[in-house]
């Protein structure tokens, strides 16, 4: 349920009772400068944080891409770029998880129900939630990623296994036509 705000319409209704209104001034005062500090400083160490989480979202773009490019399989440059992007996403990830650790800590250590505590905690979900997204999706690339390299494994394994009996059976049928031993068991 809303409330009206009030205010501007008792302050007309005391002046025309002929009472003087407050002495407070109609503008909504600045926060005091111990907020203001906190809440920058809170700033400062969230900044960070989510740039790092906005790099490893450029990155999983950075590595779907990658691996969409026609030539990934058979160019080694592309896989060691993807390579570099993998463990750069994943020291990123890791310097995430500290700061995380760090600003939980914060939050708890900020005690009841201050604003200052309740700033450290929304601040701490709403990064928890943004990481969590952007790991999720980093690790849906990986997956495919992996996925893919697999399926191509596997069949590079049948393809091989089929090549290897077929030179098989003709170096038998081979040596079988050229020796002269007519019908014996010698070459089989």
């Amino acid at each position: 349920m809303r409330s009206k705000d009030r205010l501007d319409e008792l302050r007309h209704r005391a002046r025309q009772a002929g009472l003087a209104p407050d002495a407070t001034p109609d503008a909504t005062p600045e926060p005091c400068a111990p907020h203001r500090s906190d809440i920058e400083e809170l700033l400062r160490e969230v900044e960070p944080v989510r740039a790092w989480i906005l790099d490893v979202e450029r990155n999983t773009q950075l590595v779907r891409r990658l691996h969409a490019d026609p030539a990934y399989h058979g160019d080694p440059l592309l896989q060691e770029q993807l390579d570099a992007l993998v463990t750069a996403s994943n020291a990123l990830g890791l310097k995430v998880c500290g700061a995380l650790r760090q600003l939980e800590a914060r939050a708890r250590a900020g005690g009841g129900g201050g604003a200052r505590a309740r700033m450290a905690r929304l601040q701490y979900a709403a990064t928890r939630r943004l990481f969590d997204d952007a790991l999720a999706r980093h690790q849906r690339a990986l997956a495919a990623l992996h996925d893919q390299q697999h399926l191509l494994l596997r069949e590079q394994l049948r393809l091989s296994t089929c090549l290897s009996l077929c030179h098989r059976h003709s170096l038998v049928a081979s040596l079988s036509a050229a020796c002269d031993c007519r019908g014996r068991r010698c070459c089989s």
